[in-house]
């Protein structure tokens, strides 16, 4: 018990790791995508994304060479009590938060491209911007930088 309320209290104790969580709410979002959002090194998204999942604050799922987050729902059966609270205290009092608002609007229009060309462009260091990502869209952004 003590051991997940300190995993938890260490995940939700970093900004970036916050905005990965509340991203994951409510849809099953890829790593590239997380990505996108917060406009970090995949290794370093990982490693963030692998302290929510030990905390039990995010369920990951593998389908072929990609891996997929949820945040888990807070009235799921059989989720830990710790789990549970740590989940509450993460959604409590954020949807007024302006970077709330802004990742949820920027992530809907990063989840409306293919994901492997969002994989493609974001292998191009910086690159992942509205501009890069309407250029996906209609189809110009071989090299988008």
């Amino acid at each position: 018990m003590v051991q997940t309320t300190l995993e938890i209290a260490k995940a939700l104790g970093d900004e970036t790791r916050l905005r990965l969580l509340l991203a994951c709410r409510g849809r099953e979002v890829c790593v590239c995508q997380l990505q996108a959002l917060v406009g970090l090194a995949m290794s370093t998204v990982s490693q963030h994304l692998t302290q929510l999942r030990r905390a039990g604050l995010l369920v990951g799922r593998k389908q072929g060479r990609w891996m997929y987050y949820r945040m888990p729902d807070p009235d799921e059966p059989g989720l830990d009590e710790g789990v549970r609270a740590g989940l509450a205290l993460a959604l409590s009092g954020v949807e007024g938060v302006e970077q709330v608002r802004k990742d949820r609007a920027w992530l809907d229009e990063i989840v409306a491209v293919d994901p492997e060309a969002l994989c493609r462009l974001l292998k191009v260091e910086g690159c992942c911007t509205p501009e890069s990502l309407r250029q996906i869209d209609a189809g110009e952004a071989e090299r988008c930088c």
